[in-house]
């Protein structure tokens, strides 16, 4: 989620089954590499039960083989304008700029 005229953003993750939500403030935005080491310190407590991720296409997400491979999991991209496919996030998301 990206703040007002692009000032700060906020990095959901939740799990399709259970609804299970946690967010991290991003202190650099959308730069891929930081956020590549907050989506890994947000699951690393997590790690036995990822067993896949599921982003969008974003240039954020360019470090996805390294967050992948520090999880040890699979990771995939929804496709392009399809934002249903991550239907549950999209709606989470929607709330929590309410």
């Amino acid at each position: 989620i990206v703040g007002k005229e692009n000032q700060g953003a906020i990095l959901t993750v939740t799990e399709r089954v259970t609804g299970f939500l946690l967010m991290r403030k991003l202190p650099e935005g959308k730069n891929a590499q930081a956020l590549a080491k907050e989506l890994y310190l947000l699951l690393l407590p997590y790690k036995k039960f990822v067993h896949s991720i599921t982003s969008d296409n974003g240039t954020e997400f360019y470090e996805h083989k390294w967050i992948a491979q520090k999880l040890n999991t699979d990771y995939f991209f929804a496709h392009p304008y399809s934002s249903w496919k991550r239907g549950l996030n999209e709606y989470t998301n929607k709330l929590i700029k309410q």
